[in-house]
């Protein structure tokens, strides 16, 4: 009986204090808490030639929904027609909205054109600006292309995510570029904290072990490389490359979620067969969380 009446004296003293708390107090607690609890999953993936052709079948438009949303913000290489990207907006938002984007311009020396695009969950994350590399030294084929975010959902709150699709015979020379890239859109931005993500085509016969561990962003401290070489993101039966990589400079190093960098894959994933898998893309998605 004691112990009820000291249990109800407690209960009730500390109801008291909670009576105290202002609601900014309150907002602050629950802020803290919930930033504590959140993660933000992070991806990129090469939607093989993303054309208006290939988005007209039903079935891959859905399947490519289905994959982005497990998303909350991602990079997309391989964009060829801007409307068909519109369209897998369209077809994410109506699978597990709500999503926008941010694309870039047409980037490429050659006929053959592409676009970059990055995807994000409007209640997740905040665009606050976007940048598409100068490159005045013609170092890339297809220029980086940036975005700002801010959001209550990591404890970094504010983040670049720079999208690339390095050129598969100039590998070596455009990683080494990254690290300038880098430097414009953290100086734009006015933050260190940044991803670099997207199809690198950095393993098999674009890049050597040897070559990639002599790169200039593999030996410069500011970058930690996240995806391990003997991954394989290629969604042929008849390749092992780690062709798609993330990689994390500031405080997004600490912030990433042990264990949680993967490819993901999305034959097995949705269960498909082989030849449907492929229809999606040659490629597989990585991804990653930020706690």
């Amino acid at each position: 009986m004691d112990n009820e009446i000291k249990y109800n004296a407690e209960k009730k003293r500390k109801q008291e204090n909670t009576k105290m708390l202002t609601p900014r107090v309150l907002i602050y607690i629950f802020a803290i808490s919930h930033v504590a609890e959140a993660t933000l999953t992070i991806g990129a993936f090469n939607i093989q030639r993303l054309s208006d052709s290939k988005m007209e079948d039903p079935t891959i438009l859905k399947q490519v929904a289905q994959i982005l949303v497990r998303f909350d913000v991602a990079t997309i290489e391989e964009v060829i027609h801007p409307d068909a990207m519109r369209r897998v907006l369209e077809e994410v938002n109506r699978v597990g909205g709500p999503y926008h984007m941010t694309m870039s311009g047409e980037l490429g020396r050659s006929v053959y054109k592409e676009h970059l695009a990055i995807i994000y969950r409007t209640d997740k994350v905040r665009l606050r600006n976007h940048v598409t590399y100068p490159d005045h030294e013609d170092a890339f084929e297809r220029e980086p292309f940036s975005a700002l975010f801010h959001t209550i959902e990591s404890s970094v709150t504010t983040f670049g995510l720079m999208g690339v699709h390095l050129r598969p015979d100039g590998v070596r020379e455009e990683i080494d570029a990254l690290a300038r890239a880098y430097e414009h859109a953290a100086g734009v931005f006015h933050t260190k904290n940044f991803i670099i993500a997207g199809d690198f085509n950095a393993d098999c016969r674009y890049l050597s072990n040897r070559a990639y561990h002599n790169t200039v962003l593999w030996n410069d401290d500011r970058f930690t490389f996240l995806v391990d070489t003997d991954a394989d993101s290629t969604a042929s039966h008849n390749t092992d490359c780690a062709y798609d990589r993330f990689v994390v400079t500031g405080a997004i190093d600490s912030a990433v979620v042990s264990g949680s960098v993967r490819v993901y894959n999305f034959e097995t994933g949705l269960h498909l067969s082989y030849e449907e898998a492929l229809g999606i893309s040659d490629h597989y998605p990585i991804q990653m969380q930020l706690q």
